[in-house]
């Protein structure tokens, strides 16, 4: 299995049509080459963290970091690891509605900006999320 975890700057607004119909068609194309991760959206920022086999997620990397609908991609990231942590998530997504990445940085490790996140610090992050959108605390 492998992962790779990343922010960029979206150029989409919030909410648009655009945006929702890109994550519409990530979950199908997700689904059909076994990835799972989780998107999050906090205003200027965009934080994934995505997982499944290799080739299929270098592949994607490389598109997404050429992708005109954000910029500043900075990778956070990448290698193997032992198991999934977004089974069952093709991509899930959800804006900030409780706390923020960088206070999660600043709180959990005293981090005082974007460039000292590590991928670790994402999926950490997304998880948190990814539950909070199970409970319906997340949009």
């Amino acid at each position: 299995m492998f992962y790779f975890s990343y922010h960029s700057r979206p150029c989409l607004r919030p909410g648009s049509l655009e945006e929702q119909d890109l994550i519409a068609q990530a979950r199908i194309a997700n689904g059909v080459c076994d990835i799972t991760g989780f998107l999050y959206r906090e205003g200027d920022l965009l934080l994934q963290y995505l997982e499944g086999p290799r080739a299929e997620l270098i592949e994607l990397r490389n598109r997404i970091s050429v992708d005109s609908r954000h910029n500043a991609v900075v990778i956070l990231g990448q290698g193997l690891t032992s198991r999934r942590f977004f089974t069952g998530w093709p991509l899930g997504f959800c804006t900030a509605a409780v706390g923020t990445f960088g206070r999660f940085l600043g709180d959990a490790w005293g981090k005082t900006s974007l460039t000292e996140a590590t991928a670790q610090d994402a999926r950490l992050f997304l998880d948190g999320m990814c539950q909070r959108f199970d409970l319906g605390l997340a949009s």
